[in-house]
């Protein structure tokens, strides 16, 4: 009929306008990146066991691997998302005259194994640079626990999923290579007794592996 016609048409001209005005294009790609992580402990007495005293956190390294989704607005806004695997974690030295390893004390070495899902929201200033913001959802799959004689390797215990804070900035060297350098921080979804959370600072390297899809008329 002349009605349904009209409203093919219509669609047709609204799908038209709304792909041009707001969509530009879809990317797909993999990342990987190389952390410094560590423990943010507020209230460091109650940290480990009771007989443990003056311990100190210090940063380690870690990695994270991930696949790469993102879709940009022609307004230079866009969303994206990283599902994929992370290891976050700390060293901690303690001083303990009972038991003394070597003469910095005992150390024990916690390495957390994750799979989360980054979830940003992309602000483009130019053509290379971007500014990235959002949560991470992360579910601990196991902890590794290195000590001077001995590596054991736990369950996720009493804390198995985690939200943090994410900010970052992006830079594009070539159409398809990004670099970036990120802060993460966990947020206190759980209950106040809980008084460490992760946080890192990555660096990042982003590789877009299939073509910028773009939409227009």
């Amino acid at each position: 009929t002349i009605t349904m016609k009209k409203t093919i048409v219509l669609t047709l001209i609204l799908s038209s306008l709304f792909f041009q005005s707001f969509s530009q294009e879809i990317r797909f790609g993999a990342l990987a990146g190389l952390k410094v992580s560590s423990l943010h402990t507020p209230n460091k007495h109650e940290f480990g066991n009771s007989y443990w005293s003056n311990n100190e956190v210090y940063p380690m390294l870690n990695f994270n691997i991930n696949a790469y989704f993102a879709y940009k607005f022609k307004n230079k806004i866009g969303i994206s998302i990283e599902p994929g695997y992370i290891s976050k974690g700390t060293e901690i030295k303690y001083s303990m005259q009972q038991f003394l390893y070597s003469e910095d004390g005992p150390y024990t070495k916690l390495r957390k194994h994750f799979i989360y899902t980054p979830l940003f929201f992309d602000w483009y200033f130019s053509e290379r640079f971007s500014l990235s913001i959002g949560p991470e959802f992360a579910y601990h799959l196991s902890t590794t626990v290195i000590e001077p004689y001995e590596t054991l390797k736990y369950d996720a215990g009493d804390k198995p999923f985690q939200l943090s804070a994410n900010i970052g900035l992006n830079f594009k060297i070539i159409n398809h290579i990004c670099i970036g350098i990120r802060y993460s921080h966990e947020l206190p979804i759980y209950d106040p007794k809980y008084s460490s959370y992760d946080h890192y600072l990555q660096l990042m390297l982003r590789f877009n592996i299939s073509k910028n899809l773009k939409y227009t008329r």
